[in-house]
């Protein structure tokens, strides 16, 4: 009986010794899991939180550089516009005196000065007078 006794006391002290095990892993897995809890709460905050703001920031970023890029085109193609008017402009000017030229030429010596109130100069191709009444 005595052994008897003494194998069920080392059953107990074999079970004792699994249970303690158990829950030996049983707190082991419930720290990992508590530790993963807190990590993916840290990454769900950084990516939810911190990621946003670098978004906003890198698009601000970009926009302004496009900002400054388009100003610097619109201003190039101000000046060329600006420079093709005067052009245009000065060409349309010395035509206009070279037609006042040979209308002062050919018309004016058979007419006279005082045959005309009003002389345009304002259509393309022809000059048009107003005479006097």
């Amino acid at each position: 009986m005595n052994d008897n006794l003494n194998r069920t006391v080392e059953n107990i002290s074999d079970i004792a010794r699994e249970i303690d095990l158990i829950a030996k892993v049983d707190s082991f897995y419930n720290s990992a899991w508590n530790k993963l809890i807190i990590v993916g709460s840290v990454a769900f905050a950084i990516v939810g939180v911190i990621v946003p703001f670098v978004i906003q920031w890198y698009q601000k970023r970009t926009l302004k550089l496009s900002e400054e890029i388009m100003k610097k085109e619109f201003s190039e193609h101000k000046k060329i516009l600006k420079e093709e008017i005067y052009k245009e402009v000065a060409h349309e000017i010395e035509n206009k005196f070279e037609k006042l030229k040979i209308f002062y030429k050919e018309a004016i010596p058979y007419e006279g000065w005082s045959t005309y109130s009003e002389i345009s100069l304002k259509y393309d191709k022809q000059i048009v007078c107003k005479k006097k009444e």
